[in-house]
C-alpha cells in the first residue's frame, strides 16, 4: 500500500530529540483529510488538526517540525515516544471518531 499520509517528526529547541509525531492525510483518496498526533499527557493518538496548522505557521517550529518516511515515525513512535504508529486505516478511524464527537456536540461543520 502506497502511503497517503504524511508523517511529521517534532524536535526539541536542541533540534535533535523527537518530542511529538504527527500524521496528516487519509487512508483512502474519497474519505475525509484527517490530522492525528500523539498526545503525551494523554498517551495516546488524538485528533491534531489545529496542533499541525499552528505548528506550520509558527516561526518557532520552522526548524524544529520535520516531515518523515512512515518507517522513521514507527521507529520514533516505538523508540522515543513509547507507543506504536497506528496503520492508516487506524489514523483515518481515530481521526474520523474525532469529527464524529464533534459533529455530535456541536453540529455538522459549515452549519
Amino acid at each position: 500500500m502506497s502511503e497517503r499520509f504524511t508523517y511529521y517528526v517534532l524536535y526539541r529547541r536542541d533540534l535533535t530529540t523527537p518530542v511529538g509525531l504527527l500524521a496528516e492525510g487519509q487512508a483512502d483518496p474519497a474519505l475525509p483529510h484527517r490530522v492525528v498526533g500523539w498526545d503525551h499527557q494523554d498517551a495516546d493518538w488524538t485528533e491534531a488538526q489545529a496542533s499541525l496548522g499552528a505548528m506550520q505557521i509558527n516561526p518557532d517550529y520552522e526548524d524544529r517540525l520535520r516531515i518523515v518516511d512512515r518507517s522513521t515515525a514507527e521507529r520514533i513512535a516505538r523508540e522515543t515516544l513509547g507507543t506504536q504508529l497506528p496503520t492508516e486505516e487506524e489514523l483515518q478511524a481515530i481521526g474520523d471518531r474525532a469529527a464524529e464527537e464533534y459533529a455530535r456536540k456541536w453540529g455538522p461543520a459549515g452549519s
